[in-house]
């Protein structure tokens, strides 16, 4: 926790090189908000951090609702394939989710509705999987469903 901390920026973002670098990253910034909430059944997180986090995702949005891709991460493997506006914005909003941002707040519900634009054209199976579980964290059980059956259908069945 206390090293994360040496990657954050005075604007609450994280970038790979902390306050050396220009920019926060907008993934590396998502995840460090998802890995604290896990991490705070077991050790004191600072709330003040994440609210702050939060602010920073909040101020990085497209007009569309949906998260905008700020800064550079050097380790692409990190990002497990979010490399476009759906995917990265699918993870900001589970991350948000799962740290106990209210579906209703503001910047979650624009997001959830800019995913429910793009999710009926989504091709790649990981950002289906990702956009199925964030469906299901904001309770949106007729797009989760669809989503589903997609992946279903996609599915490999060995043995059968």
């Amino acid at each position: 926790y206390q090293r994360q901390l040496t990657y954050k920026r005075n604007d609450g973002s994280y970038s790979a090189f902390g306050q050396s670098d220009k920019e926060g990253n907008t993934w590396l910034t998502a995840f460090v908000v998802k890995s604290f909430n896990k991490a705070r059944p077991y050790i004191f997180i600072d709330e003040s951090h994440l609210s702050h986090s939060f602010s920073w995702l909040k101020n990085n949005r497209n007009e569309n609702g949906c998260f905008r891709s700020v800064g550079r991460l050097f380790n692409n493997a990190m990002k497990g394939g979010i490399d476009d506006e759906t995917s990265l914005s699918a993870y900001v909003t589970m991350a948000l989710l799962e740290a106990g941002v209210s579906v209703q707040d503001p910047v979650v519900a624009d997001a959830v509705s800019c995913l429910r634009k793009a999710a009926k054209d989504v091709s790649s199976v990981y950002t289906q999987a990702l956009l199925a579980y964030t469906f299901t964290l904001s309770n949106d059980t007729e797009l989760r469903e669809m989503l589903l059956a997609k992946l279903e259908e996609k599915a490999v069945m060995n043995g059968m």
